[in-house]
Order: structure tokens, then C-alpha cells, then sequence
């Protein structure tokens, strides 16, 4: 039974929202390697892609969740059980060991891939690719530390091997030590500028570090080398999205909402931009959202300005009364705000403790309003009578 949260180190305890993001980051990352520079890698990678479209479709059911950890719990060994290979002592052909440890990582079998890499280390300590597949074995099995020393191992070998940045790069970058990948990334754009595989580090850097438009001009390059990959599509579609939402105040009590005009503008032209990539839902939600919100309705607070126009409506005098309404509509013009302005409604659907609070002043001036009105009604009523 494969199991999804290790293979693709993600925290079994996540809750369905932020399982979805991690699948998706998941999922960004290995389709994007599978443009790898060599057949080992790009092997590994499909697998990955294979398993994540599977653990998708489980992990984001509630119910076939639930089922699945159940099952996982009593079925699944643990990680640090000993490996089932024996490694042949006797074989000192480093090339051999090598494939043979990337074929047990292209089966998932990383704890039996580091004992053969780790052989082929012992029989050359001087072969950089030996080094690197064992990296590349440790870091499948979340031994981070490990990896990083051997990748950095590999480098000092054959320091012109743009892969090993990459890959230490990537490794770095999972783990967010962003500015080590960022380095990384720049050595192996610097040994081979025109390889994707180093490109698309950079632009998921970019994502990483929240900076939007440098990696949708990246991703932009890279799908117009390749303009049928949809996960560069997703890529820019997620960036715009995430600027978007970043147009917006984001309270500490959590609460997203729009206090600007013109940022509420920005916030649906990159919704837009999303569409434009990819299909979801919620970027029509927040264009909605985004429009009401810069409507124009009646402030309800001001009602204390239509007094006194209202009872010039009353009066005997036509000349009064005329410009009673006249009063009134400019008035009534003059109270219009945008609904921005009036209420806090979150981006997400939540009710702020604004909103709420609005809510219960405008029934409350509400009330009382109809209660004015009522007595002024009655007042005439009883005039008329007299």
C-alpha cells in the first residue's frame, strides 16, 4: 500500500484545505521535472506526478480519506524498517550500482536505493554520480540532512554539473531555505542558461518568496517554449490569484477585505488574468465579490439628513415642498457610497466583527427611523382630523 503523505512529504495531519494546497505545490513541482535532463530523473518525476493524480483523488474525499488512514495505520511499516536488499559486496562496478539504485528509487524503494548508493560510494568515494544518486535516495526518504551533505559531496567533484545544483536547489527549496536555493539556482542557470529544468527552479523560487510577477514573467517564457503544459498554466493562473488577493487589506483577525477603490479594480483584473489560464470557480466568486463591492448603494446612516426635507413635504407651502424633493434627491445622491465603504464582507464569505456590527446599527437606525416616521404619520393624521 503506497503511502501518499511520505511519498510525498506531506503532513498526514493537514486539514482538507491545506491538504489541497500541498497537493497542488506537490503537483507543480514534479510536473514541472519532468522535463529533467536525464531519463532517471524524468522516470522519477512521472511516477510522482502518477502517484499525486491517485492520492488526489482519495485524499481530497473526506470519506475515502477517512478509509485510507485507516487502513495506512495498520498496514503500513514503518519508515525506519530495515531495508529488504542485500547489497552484493563483491560488485565493484560503480556504473552498474548506480542505475541499480536509480531503479530502486523509480520503484519507491528508497531505503533499499540508499544501501546500493551508499555501496557505490564506498567502492569510489571520487564518482560525483554515485554521491548524487545517494543524495537523490536520501532526500526521497526525507533524510534532508543527509542529502544536502552528499549533493554538496557531488559538487565539489564535478562542480560544472549544472543537475546537482538543481537538485540540491529543489531539495532546499521543499524545505524552504530559499536563499540557499536561490544561490543554487543562479550557479546552475550560470552553467547552462538555456535548460528549462534550471528556469522552472527559479520560477518556483519566485512563487515561494510571494513574488508573483517575476515568476509569471518566468512561467510565461517557459510556456511559451511548451504551450500546451498545464501545469505552467496553473502556475500563472495561482500567481495572479495570489496577487490579487494580496490587493486586499488582510486584517489580523484574519479577515480579507477591500478598503481601496482602485485596489478592489486591481484585485478583479488579476482574477481575470487567471481565467485566462486555468478553470476555477472561485476566481468568478471574486470577481462578483470585487464588483458588488464597488457598487453604489444608499448610506443608511444618514438618515438623520432627510428630516427636515422630508417634513417640508408636508407643509402647505408648494414652493416648500418643492424643494423638500429637491433636498431630498440631492441628498439622496450625495448618501450613495460604494458598498466597500459601508461593510467589511470578507473576500471568503466570512461575517467580520465590522460587518456584523454594521449590520446591527443599520437595523437599529432602522428601527428607530420607523418609529420617527410612524409618529410623524400620526401627527398629521391627527392635524387633518382637527
Amino acid at each position: 500500500m503506497i503511502n501518499y503523505y511520505q511519498e510525498l512529504n506531506i503532513d498526514p495531519n493537514l486539514k482538507s484545505e491545506q491538504l489541497s494546497e500541498a497537493l497542488k505545490n506537490a503537483q507543480r513541482k514534479w510536473i514541472g521535472r519532468t522535463n529533467a535532463p536525464d531519463l532517471n530523473r524524468r522516470q522519477e518525476a512521472e511516477r510522482k506526478v502518477s502517484i499525486i493524480a491517485e492520492a488526489q483523488k482519495i485524499l481530497l474525499d473526506e470519506n475515502k480519506r477517512s478509509e485510507y488512514d485507516s487502513q495506512l495505520k495498520n498496514s503500513v511499516p514503518s519508515k525506519n524498517e530495515a531495508p529488504n536488499i542485500n547489497v552484493n559486496q563483491e560488485n565493484t562496478n560503480v556504473a552498474s550500482l548506480i542505475q541499480q539504485a536509480w531503479d530502486l528509487i523509480n520503484s519507491g524503494r528508497y531505503a533499499d536505493a540508499i544501501m546500493v548508493a551508499r555501496r557505490a560510494t564506498e567502492v569510489d568515494g571520487s564518482n560525483a554520480d554515485a554521491w548524487a544518486v545517494l543524495g537523490y535516495a536520501d532526500y526521497s526518504w526525507n533524510n534532508v540532512q543527509d542529502a544536502i551533505y552528499e549533493y554538496k559531496k557531488a559538487i565539489a567533484l564535478m562542480p560544472n554539473n549544472d543537475t546537482y545544483y538543481c537538485d540540491l536547489g529543489n531539495i532546499l527549496l521543499d524545505h524552504n531555505r530559499l536563499a540557499e536555493a536561490e544561490d543554487c539556482a543562479n550557479k546552475a542557470m550560470h552553467l547552462a542558461p538555456n535548460k528549462n529544468y534550471n528556469r522552472l527552479l527559479f520560477g518556483n523560487i519566485a512563487v515561494a518568496k510571494n513574488e508573483y510577477d517575476r515568476a509569471i514573467t518566468i512561467f510565461k517564457e517557459l510556456m511559451a517554449e511548451e504551450p500546451n503544459n498545464e501545469s505552467y498554466k496553473r502556475v500563472i493562473a495561482d500567481c495572479y490569484y495570489s496577487k490579487g488577493i494580496n490587493y486586499c487589506f488582510h486584517h489580523d483577525n484574519g479577515y480579507i477585505y477591500c478598503i481601496d477603490e482602485q485596489c478592489t479594480k486591481n484585485m478583479i483584473d488579476c482574477m481575470k488574468q487567471a481565467k485566462q489560464f486555468a478553470k476555477n470557480p472561485e476566481y468568478d466568486e471574486k470577481i462578483a465579490w470585487g464588483e458588488k463591492s464597488l457598487k453604489k448603494t444608499f448610506d443608511k446612516s444618514k438618515w438623520t439628513l432627510f428630516i427636515i426635507p422630508v417634513l417640508m413635504l408636508f407643509t402647505k407651502d408648494v414652493m416648500t415642498s418643492i424643494v423638500g424633493i429637491a433636498m431630498i434627491a440631492g441628498l439622496g445622491y450625495l448618501s450613495m457610497r460604494p458598498q466597500w465603504r459601508l461593510t467589511r464582507n470578507s473576500l471568503f464569505g466570512e461575517k467580520t466583527l465590522f460587518d456584523k456590527s454594521a449590520f446591527i446599527f443599520t437595523v437599529t437606525v432602522g428601527a428607530f427611523f420607523t418609529m420617527i416616521w410612524r409618529f410623524i404619520e400620526g401627527f398629521i393624521g391627527l392635524n387633518g382630523r382637527d
